[in-house]
């Protein structure tokens, strides 16, 4: 784990001021344990809430919140997993519909939290990928249906690119993003992950999300 934690520091160097999510899925106990050892793990991301509860819960879970590290579910997110996710997830990143924003507001409001979030946008128009699209007008009608909701607390965008672009593609692609947070006065950008953050970062990225390059 001294090899990933020196990957984590030279990570760290290339993003300036942009926060580093670490993600660990299918990460065995034993790293995750590791993790716990490295000051600068400060955000964990997890994609899928079964493997997430098997490897970290209740124990492991406990210990990082201790250290005060949060978790953002950055996985698709089915409306009958919502319940749980609220309550262990301190940032859903990946909302891609209006149903779901609703649902999440419904089980917040049952415990009295303000569930943080971010609304994944289809940015680069992948038939594959989910989340709100710019040119249908989706995307502001979930911004102002996030903004209405007392059980919501929308905070930024966030994007997956499609695969196989070319670096100028991802660079246009992450700018369009960039500007739309803008526009909207959302404070955080995520955008980036272990192949293509550094270009993300470049377009305005203030939240990226690796994996691979931490542990491979």
């Amino acid at each position: 784990m001294s090899n990933s934690a020196q990957k984590i520091k030279t990570i760290l160097k290339d993003l300036s001021n942009a926060t580093l999510i670490v993600v660990t899925k299918n990460q065995p106990k034993d790293i995750l344990e590791a993790l716990l050892q490295i000051p600068e793990t400060k955000h964990i991301g997890e994609n899928r809430l079964q493997d997430f509860k098997e490897r970290f819960c209740p124990d492991l879970y406990i210990q990082f919140k201790k250290q005060n590290i949060s978790f953002h579910f950055i996985g698709h997110l089915q409306t009958n997993k919502v319940k749980e996710v609220i309550k262990y997830f301190d940032l859903i990143q990946s909302v891609d519909s209006i149903k779901l924003l609703e649902k999440i507001n419904e089980e917040a409001r049952k415990t009295n939290k303000i569930q943080r979030i971010l609304l994944e946008v289809n940015i680069s128009e992948d038939p594959a990928k989910h989340g709100f699209t710019t040119t249908s007008h989706s995307l502001e009608e979930a911004i102002q249906k996030a903004q209405s909701l007392p059980n919501i607390q929308l905070e930024g965008l966030m994007t997956i690119l499609a695969i196989n672009l070319t670096e100028e593609e991802q660079s246009e692609n992450f700018s369009k993003l960039k500007t739309l947070s803008n526009k909207f006065n959302l404070p955080i950008t995520s955008m980036g992950m272990s192949q293509d953050y550094r270009i993300a970062i470049k377009a305005g990225s203030n939240m990226v999300r690796i994996g691979s390059k931490v542990f491979n």
